[in-house]
């Protein structure tokens, strides 16, 4: 009896010990870390990428649409409120902050066309406020700064937000201009052109027109004047007779001006504030070297006029006087015949992420133009700094990152050592008790 009862001692031990299952006290922990890396890694889940320009954003239906750089197909994906979308510098935007135009990265996934990520583009540079864009259709090339860029046939006009032609653009418009490497991407126009047309002009046919003081020239039956858009002043004078009109241009829509109350039988003069620098320059208005340090008396009509200064070269322009008073700058000072070499109107601040946009810029520092040309060169703060210091904290993270998964295998590692050891002892400790209990059994 004695040993039936130490014998069901020993199942019994051997069951409760071998019933024993160890406790991990931080399950609750593990199954949350791997919930918040289900939510991470949804991100990740793509299986294609590319480059292209954005040409549409719907935020109701929440649809972006990408045409690619490399073959100009166009990508119509879906996105929503776990989409990731950064700029260049992983800072993190809302979907409506992306411009028609811009060059992204996107990331998505084939069977379901959601994109998971929107990237602005690292490799993209722009050029800002380039007027009088030139470029040869036949070879693909556009001039800017003195320098050639190559598009192609995925080449992108972005105007009023919707895709326009190349053909559409006009000498007077400023443009933006994004690409990557020597290749132009996509072009956003930011001060387009309209049309203004006469009416009732009969009077002043062979006349002359003058919009906001851009460009003279004479008026003819059924013309159309292309003018930036905008708020302008049109003059309008023949013989003596005609008058000035104000007008508001809009891109891409015609205004018409009716000039029947400018007509008149008996002539007209105004009276004009030259405001000339350098001061010691000289004033000659058809011909004849005019004083300009008071109001100057004009007769309503074409006017030529031309100013000399010391070291510089002359500067010429022809205006229409038709308004009883008006003021006319002009900055003869930057004619300079020391220049540098040649004139560029196209050009811009060019901004990216390499050091080559510095010496562009610079470039276009130098060439300034001339006046009459409405040439424009803006400020040249870069933003190249930033761009490397981001890619250096990028790097940074990556070794990081990197250090903290060697760490974390280790640590695994060694919690897995620690419970082969615990296993070990509890197993050894097992085979003790029960030799133990089977030797007192028979030494009874």
């Amino acid at each position: 009896m004695r040993k039936q009862t130490k014998l069901l001692y020993i199942i019994t031990t051997m069951l409760l010990l071998g019933g024993c299952q160890r406790i991990n006290l931080n399950t609750q922990t593990n199954l949350i870390e791997e919930v918040k890396q289900e939510e991470v890694s949804w991100a990740e889940r793509y299986d294609s990428e590319d480059t292209g320009i954005v040409v549409g954003i719907d935020e109701k239906k929440q649809t972006i649409t990408v045409k690619k750089i490399d073959s100009g197909v166009k990508l119509n994906l879906n996105y929503t409120g776990a989409t990731n979308v950064t700029d260049k510098y992983e800072s993190v935007l809302a979907m409506k902050q992306i411009s028609v135009g811009e060059i992204v990265n996107v990331y998505y996934n084939k069977d379901d066309s959601i994109a998971r990520k929107v990237v602005i583009s690292s490799d993209a540079w722009e050029y800002t406020e380039v007027l009088d864009l030139s470029y040869d259709q036949t070879e693909k090339i556009i001039y800017i700064a003195g320098e050639k860029y190559r598009y192609g046939d995925s080449l992108t006009l972005i105007s009023n937000e919707k895709e326009g032609n190349l053909l559409d653009l006009s000498p007077i418009d400023v443009v933006t201009i994004k690409g990557i490497n020597k290749r132009i991407c996509s072009i956003i126009v930011t001060r387009g052109h309209g049309y203004i047309s006469l009416e009732n002009d009969e009077t002043f046919i062979d006349g002359w027109i003058d919009v906001g003081q851009e460009s003279a020239r004479p008026i003819t039956k059924d013309m159309i004047v292309v003018a930036s858009e905008g708020n302008h002043k049109v003059t309008v004078a023949k013989d003596g007779a005609g008058g000035t009109k104000s007008v508001t241009v809009r891109r891409n829509e015609k205004v018409v001006v009716d000039v029947s109350d400018l007509k008149s039988e008996t002539k007209k003069s105004g009276s004009i504030k030259f405001n000339i620098t350098p001061e010691n320059a000289s004033l000659y208005i058809d011909g004849v070297k005019t004083d300009y340090s008071e109001l100057v008396v004009l007769e309503y009509g074409i006017h030529r006029i031309l100013v000399k200064t010391d070291g510089n070269d002359d500067f010429s322009q022809t205006i229409v006087v038709g308004s009883s008073y008006s003021e006319i700058d002009i900055n003869a000072s930057k004619t300079s015949k020391a220049s540098g070499s040649g004139n560029q109107s196209s050009t811009g601040t060019k901004t990216g992420s390499s050091e080559k946009n510095n010496s562009n810029t610079n470039t276009n520092n130098n060439n300034t133009g001339n006046v009459n040309t409405q040439t424009k060169v803006p400020g040249t703060n870069q933003t190249d700094v930033p761009s490397t210091n981001t890619n250096n904290n990028n790097i940074n993270n990556g070794t990081n990152n990197k250090g903290n998964n060697n760490t974390n295998k280790t640590d695994t590692k060694t919690q897995n050592d620690s419970t082969d050891y615990l296993k070990s002892e509890t197993d050894n400790s097992i085979d003790e008790v029960i030799t133990g209990v089977i030797k007192d059994i028979l030494s009874n």
